[in-house]
């Protein structure tokens, strides 16, 4: 079964020149061979029962991210991470930013941006960023709660990710912002488990080579690489979300 489904106004290719300015950038390394079986597969189709959901709910509040939050964040801002079923699968929902952005062009992430006044709170602003972006009615996402803040690449931003199950999603049937939003993709969480399509690569914020750490790269595609603040992220919800399945690359 394929573990990606797209949504596209048009394609562009990943081009890895992006990060130069912030980062040190390595060629991505293989992550040793770990434990993945037949096992942790059937236990992915159980991964939104109400137990694990309640057991996920309790853990998101303990699992740190690998980029950890300074004291210069004084924006702040915060983005939906989509939990989804997609033929079937369980998913997680992304999106390809447009060309034309001021910010991040290019770049896989997930629906989300800066506060507003007129936000209620921090998960007001990452439901209101999300229907902007992807035409789904705030309503009809079940909000799980929010993972441990974290900064942007350029450590001036402080970044919420809301946890939220958005159901059954027919991604062909959504109708994005085509000003913010190149493509609509999903992969299903088999695919960003299975160490096959995981890398690793060393980040230096702003050239700051004595504070790297270890940032996973999930594969999913010729142009869709799932990296920067996404990846960790990423690596975040599966952490709380699938801890007997996901090892991350730490």
């Amino acid at each position: 079964m394929m573990s990606q489904r797209v949504l596209k106004h048009g394609w562009r290719l990943w081009n890895p020149k992006i990060i130069s300015k912030y980062s040190t950038w390595c060629p991505w390394k293989h992550i040793a061979h770990k434990n993945y079986s037949s096992d942790s597969v059937r236990y992915l189709s159980s991964v939104f029962s109400d137990e694990n959901v309640k057991s996920t709910i309790k853990r998101m509040s303990n699992v740190r991210p690998l980029r950890k939050m300074t004291k210069d964040a004084e924006l702040t801002g915060a983005v939906l991470v989509p939990l989804c079923v997609v033929d079937g699968e369980p998913s997680v929902l992304y999106t390809l930013r447009s060309n034309h952005l001021a910010l991040h062009r290019g770049e896989v992430s997930f629906p989300g941006g800066m506060s507003d006044p007129n936000d209620e709170d921090i998960t007001h602003t990452a439901l209101r960023e999300m229907e902007e972006e992807l035409g789904v009615n705030a309503a009809a996402v079940r909000v799980w709660g929010s993972l441990i803040p974290l900064p942007d690449k350029t450590l001036k931003r402080k970044v919420t990710p809301i946890v939220g199950f958005l159901g059954d999603i027919n991604i062909e049937s959504l109708k994005p912002n085509a000003n913010e939003v190149e493509q609509v993709f999903s992969l299903t969480l088999s695919h960003l488990c299975n160490p096959q399509n995981q890398r690793y690569t060393r980040f230096a914020p702003y050239g700051k080579r004595t504070k790297t750490y270890q940032m996973p790269v999930f594969l999913g595609g010729p142009i869709h690489r799932v990296w920067g603040l996404t990846s960790i992220i990423t690596d975040q919800l599966l952490r709380a979300l699938l801890p007997d399945v996901y090892k991350s690359p730490k």
